[in-house]
C-alpha cells in the first residue's frame, strides 16, 4: 500500500478521543470550591457554632443559678437549725425545781436578768418593725442606740459597733449537759478544786449549772479553774465560795451559756454571727453563715405565765412581758456569694411584715442588682415554756 493511501494519524485514536484532551467518559477531578459554596459552608458553620455557644452559655447560667440557690438554701437551713437548737433548750434548769444564781453579776444587768429570770431576749432596730420599710444602701454597723428592747436594757457592750443596721438581735440563755461527774462528795461552801471525770469543756470563766444528788437544789456558779479535770467556784467570780449545797457523783453538771445571734460584717460582706455573752474566756464572735443580709425576729407572747399558745407576735421593742414569750419567729434574707442572675433583680422582700429593699434606691423604685436572693423563716418554740 502506498503511503498516500494510509489514513491520517488522527484516525487511529479511538472514538471519543482527540488530540490534547482526556476521554469524554472519564470523571473530572475536583480542583476547588466556588465562592458561593464557600459562603454557604461558612454560614452553616457559623450557625452551628452560635448554637453550641448559646447552649453552653445557657447551661453555665443554669448551673450557676442552681448552685447559688442550693447553697443559699443549705446555709439558711443550717442557720435556722442552729438557732432552733438553742431556742428549744432555752430556760432548761436540769432536774432542780429552783436554781440560785451565785455568779457575781454586779453591774451586768443582762447577765443578771438572763441568769435568774429570762431564757430569751431580743433587740429591734429602729424603723424595721412590721409595716415598715428598710432599704439596704450599704452594709454599715450602727451605734448601740439604734437598737431598743422593751426589757429596758441597752444593746450588750460586746455587740456595740458590730451589728449591721436594719437587722435584729436575738439572745438565748441555754445549758448543755456535761458528761463530767464529781469523783467524790464535796461539802457546801468548799472553794477548793473539785476533781471531775471525765473532763469538762466549761473552761475558766465559764458558768456551770450544778444540781445536788437529790435534784432538790441547783446553783449557777462561775468556774475559776483552768483545768478540764476539776471545777472550782471561788469568790473571785462568785458571790460566795463553793456551792450552797453538798455535791456527790450523782450531781448533774451543765454548761450554762448566753449566746447572741446577729448580722455583722466579714470582709465587708454581711454574715450571721454567734457570740457568747456569759463572760467566759475565749468567746469571740464566730461567723456562722456568710451572705445573710437581714434578720428579722418576732416574739410570740402568750396571755399569761401559764398559757402555752402565743396570742400575738411582736417585735422586741413591743413585747409586753418577756416572761410570757413562748416562741420566736426568725426570718433571714440570704444573698448569693457573687452576681448570678441573668436579669436585673429589683425584688423587694417581705420579712415577717417588714419590707426589705436590698438593692438600694427606694422600695417603690429599687436600683436593682444581679445578686440572687432567697428568704427563709421558721417559728422556734421554747420547749421549757410549752408544757
Amino acid at each position: 500500500m502506498s503511503m498516500n493511501n494510509r489514513l491520517p494519524y488522527r484516525h487511529f485514536f479511538a472514538p471519543g478521543f482527540s488530540r490534547g484532551r482526556m476521554p469524554a467518559n472519564r470523571p473530572w477531578r475536583q480542583k476547588g470550591l466556588s465562592l458561593l459554596e464557600v459562603l454557604v459552608a461558612m454560614g452553616l458553620g457559623l450557625i452551628l457554632i452560635a448554637g453550641a455557644t448559646n447552649l453552653f452559655i445557657g447551661s453555665s447560667q443554669t448551673f450557676r443559678t442552681n448552685e447559688s440557690l442550693s447553697r443559699m438554701q443549705e446555709e439558711a437551713r443550717f442557720a435556722l437549725n442552729r438557732m432552733q437548737r438553742d431556742v428549744r433548750s432555752a430556760g432548761f434548769q436540769g432536774c432542780a425545781p429552783a436554781v440560785e444564781n451565785r455568779v457575781a453579776t454586779a453591774g451586768n444587768e443582762l447577765q443578771n436578768l438572763l441568769f435568774t429570770e429570762l431564757p430569751l431576749l431580743g433587740w429591734e432596730h429602729a424603723g424595721t418593725g412590721p409595716g415598715q420599710t428598710s432599704t439596704i444602701d450599704d452594709y454599715e454597723v450602727g451605734d448601740a442606740d439604734n437598737w431598743t428592747s422593751s426589757a429596758g436594757l441597752a444593746l450588750p457592750d460586746e455587740l456595740a459597733g458590730a451589728v449591721v443596721n436594719g437587722t435584729d438581735v436575738l439572745v438565748v440563755a441555754k445549758v448543755e449537759r456535761s458528761a463530767a461527774s464529781y469523783t467524790s462528795e464535796v461539802e457546801a461552801g468548799d472553794p477548793a478544786a473539785q476533781p471531775v471525770n471525765p473532763g469538762h469543756n466549761i473552761g475558766q470563766g465559764g458558768v456551770a449549772l450544778v444540781t445536788d444528788g437529790n435534784c432538790t437544789s441547783g446553783n449557777l456558779a462561775r468556774n475559776t479553774n483552768n483545768s478540764e479535770n476539776a471545777l472550782t467556784f471561788s469568790s473571785s467570780g462568785n458571790t460566795a465560795n463553793g456551792l450552797s449545797f453538798p455535791t456527790n457523783p450523782a450531781s448533774e453538771i451543765f454548761h450554762y451559756q448566753i449566746r447572741a445571734y446577729y448580722v455583722g460584717l466579714s470582709d465587708d460582706q454581711p454574715a450571721l454571727f454567734s457570740q457568747r455573752l456569759d463572760g467566759a474566756d475565749g468567746t469571740a464572735a464566730i461567723e456562722l453563715v456568710r451572705g445573710v443580709e437581714s434578720m428579722q425576729v418576732l416574739y410570740g407572747e402568750a396571755g399569761s405565765n401559764n398559757a402555752v399558745v402565743a396570742e400575738a407576735y411582736r417585735p422586741a421593742d413591743e413585747v409586753t412581758d418577756w416572761q410570757n414569750v413562748v416562741s420566736a419567729r426568725v426570718a433571714l434574707l440570704m444573698r448569693s456569694e457573687a452576681p448570678a442572675s441573668a436579669e436585673l433583680n429589683t425584688r423587694v422582700f417581705n420579712l415577717l411584715g417588714t419590707e426589705i429593699n436590698p438593692s438600694g434606691g427606694t422600695p417603690a423604685d429599687p436600683d436593682g442588682d444581679r445578686f440572687m436572693r432567697l428568704q427563709a423563716a421558721q417559728t422556734l418554740g421554747l420547749r421549757n415554756r410549752l408544757r
